[in-house]
């Protein structure tokens, strides 16, 4: 009776069932993964899970990509906590809200059939961008964005009115 318990637990879950795990693909310099309350060294091939947090150098790089092609580019001296939990939409994509505590952020999202938005939080305005390319800059005293390419929308914090173009 337990071996067939044992061997439906072992087998995978359908991939709309299964939450996202973006893949870091790059590293340069100095940076940290905080991950289920221990410190790592990332490395080219790890899997982020939820509630991951990147922390970059002052002369560092990682890149984090998504099964549908996104990726996100932190830049240095950079806190980042990836939250995969869903909110509905496909699966592949980054599923949760991420959030940009301090740093840079460099957001490229490819056009995706029936995708979720991605979501970046931070502590001044929230972030949505269905696709395209967008840079974030977090510092004590000054938040901007830059929509390089496509359509993003900032709210503020509240998630009730648009922010004011230009600097945030």
């Amino acid at each position: 009776m337990l071996a067939p318990l044992l061997v439906s637990a072992l087998l995978p879950l359908p991939a709309a069932l299964a939450a996202p795990q973006p893949t870091v693909t790059f590293v340069e310099g100095d940076s940290t993964l905080l991950s289920g309350g221990r410190a790592f060294v990332p490395s080219a091939g790890v899997r982020l899970r939820s509630c991951d947090a990147l922390r970059t150098g002052p002369t560092a790089m990682v890149q984090v990509e998504f099964d549908d092609g996104s990726a996100i580019l932190l830049g240095p001296d950079t806190r980042f906590v990836f939250d995969l939990s869903p909110h509905g939409g496909s699966g592949g994509s980054a599923e949760g809200a991420q959030f940009l505590h301090s740093g840079w952020a460099k957001i490229t999202a490819p056009p995706r059939a029936n995708a979720t938005a991605h979501l970046i939080q931070t502590p001044s305005f929230d972030l949505s961008i269905e696709s395209g390319v967008a840079v974030l800059h977090m510092a004590a005293a000054v938040a901007q964005v830059f929509v390089e390419l496509g359509a993003a929308a900032a709210l503020d914090t509240a998630g009730q009115a648009p922010a004011p173009p230009g600097r945030i």
